[in-house]
């Protein structure tokens, strides 16, 4: 009817406006969250933009420490090719008791040894005084044996001496080469596995073994038995190179050069007692060496500096291989160091570094495999990493966690961890 045709002429542009309202409306509301998401992503990028180069900070010492023990690659035990990279490997696995995880499960031990040390207390002419050591004081150690133990000293020294864990010993520390991560890891690690989540060597267990081995040596001088003294303490440097010369981090270079520098007092007291003047002095070079030359005060590199040196130590060769490591290690976080980086990932210089290790550092797939974890570190950083405390630190990682997830970019939310707890990798 006319009324009809006029009335739905009148609706028609009614409903039409009711719907344009709707997607005005809708609009207004999707560029209200993107502007909010862009204000809340500004937070994150603004922090790492400006406090992104405190990721390159001095690791003061370690890299001169760990060189340091160079003076005594000549008292190294003679390195036996009849070990095979297995046979070192199993062995090293059976002397360190590495800690399992579900990230990062370790392999069955071959064998569990079982140190036949610490069966019985220590006499008082042994022991440190107020202690309930297992093992002698190794302090002038030798020097006593030298003088005369009693019986029952001389038995328990005895006991360390002739315990069969020195076999095993000695296949790590007369192997060409170790396997310290094939040989300890169930391989490939898994797709989310963080390099910084997995667990190291234990340091207790290996000065164990190297006190144990100058007591070892102070028997064969009670017994006279010097050229045996010399083997002993020269396992026992081995067993030190072993770690600096196969270790992934800088904590592998740093027990090494301990164990090495064990070692070396023990040929220091031997030394004194045969008046070999030329060994003493290179015992004692390493021995003022502990720390770098305090002669002229360390000069503050700038950031820039400082990266461009760890690109420099990652792929030179005659940098020790645990400080290449340890450097790739702290390149794995170049991307965290501004805000480009977080958006684009990887620079360029750090992919050819850890091509560069891939091809010169890494020998065995364990060893590749760990490089491949490191290079993906700011990508699978777990959700518990780094945690912080104060409220507003926690405010923050809320704002990165919602730019991480409308960006489908995990290094928003890791390297905003990082930034804020960089205090937890200064050393």
């Amino acid at each position: 009817t006319p009324a009809s045709a006029l009335r739905a002429t009148h609706d028609a542009p009614a409903a039409g406006s009711l719907r344009a309202s709707w997607w005005k409306a809708g609009l207004r509301i999707l560029r209200n969250a993107c502007i909010g998401v862009a204000l809340i992503s500004a937070v994150p990028f603004a922090v790492i933009a400006v406090r992104g180069d405190v990721l390159w900070y001095e690791v003061r010492d370690v890299q001169h420490r760990i060189e340091a023990a160079e003076v005594m690659r000549g008292f190294s035990a003679p390195v036996n090719p009849d070990v095979t990279v297995a046979q070192a490997g199993a062995a090293m696995h059976s002397l360190q008791a590495i800690p399992t995880s579900a990230e990062f499960p370790t392999l069955p031990q071959v064998t569990s040894l079982d140190r036949t040390w610490g069966a019985t207390a220590l006499s008082d002419q042994l022991a440190a005084p107020g202690t309930r050591a297992t093992l002698p004081e190794t302090k002038d150690l030798i020097a006593l044996a030298h003088a005369g133990l009693g019986e029952d000293e001389l038995a328990q020294l005895r006991a360390i001496a002739e315990s069969p864990v020195w076999s095993t010993v000695e296949l790590v520390a007369t192997a060409a080469q170790v396997d310290l991560i094939g040989s300890q890891f169930m391989l490939p690690f898994k797709a989310n596995s963080w390099a910084p989540g997995m667990p190291i060597q234990r340091s207790s267990s290996t000065r164990e073994v190297a006190k144990a081995g100058i007591a070892r040596a102070a028997y064969y001088v009670a017994v006279n038995d010097y050229d045996r003294a010399e083997q002993a303490l020269r396992t026992v440097v081995s067993y030190g190179f072993a770690f600096i010369d196969n270790g992934t981090t800088a904590i592998d270079g740093i027990i090494g050069r301990v164990i090495v520098g064990i070692g070396a007092d023990g040929f220091k007291q031997l030394a004194v007692l045969r008046g070999d003047d030329a060994t003493l002095k290179t015992v004692s070079a390493m021995s003022a060496n502990r720390t770098s030359p305090a002669s002229a005060p360390a000069t503050r590199r700038g950031a820039a500096q400082i990266r461009e040196q760890l690109v420099s130590d990652a792929t030179n060769p005659s940098v020790p291989r645990t400080l290449r490591y340890e450097s790739l290690s702290r390149l794995a976080f170049a991307s965290c160091s501004n805000a480009r980086g977080v958006l684009t990932g990887t620079p360029p210089d750090v992919r050819a570094a850890f091509d560069n290790a891939r091809s010169t550092l890494a020998r065995f797939p364990g060893e590749q495999a760990y490089l491949d974890m490191l290079y993906r570190t700011p990508d699978v950083m777990p959700e518990g990493a780094l945690a912080v405390r104060s409220l507003s630190k926690r405010m923050l990682l809320g704002a990165a966690t919602v730019a991480s997830t409308a960006l489908q970019n995990p290094r928003v939310l890791s390297c905003t961890r990082v930034v804020m707890a960089h205090e937890r990798f200064e050393r």
